[in-house]
């Protein structure tokens, strides 16, 4: 484990860890709605085919 081979306890070793990578600074993440728009946008034209509802079933009566 990474605490022992430390020489600290799990929970210490555990901040450590949260602390190094709140701190790091992560390079600039594309927007989300940008990487689904850029992997669906080759999709474009696709039409398909909705298939019909069926009635919905009657609720249960709770007595």
């Amino acid at each position: 484990m990474r605490a022992a081979e430390n020489g600290l306890a799990m929970e210490e070793e555990g901040r450590n860890i949260l602390r190094t990578e709140l701190n790091h600074q992560s390079p600039a993440q594309e927007d989300l709605v940008r990487v689904i728009h850029a992997r669906c946008a080759p999709l474009v034209g696709v039409e398909l085919d909705v298939p019909p509802r069926s009635p919905m079933c009657k609720p249960p009566r709770l007595v």
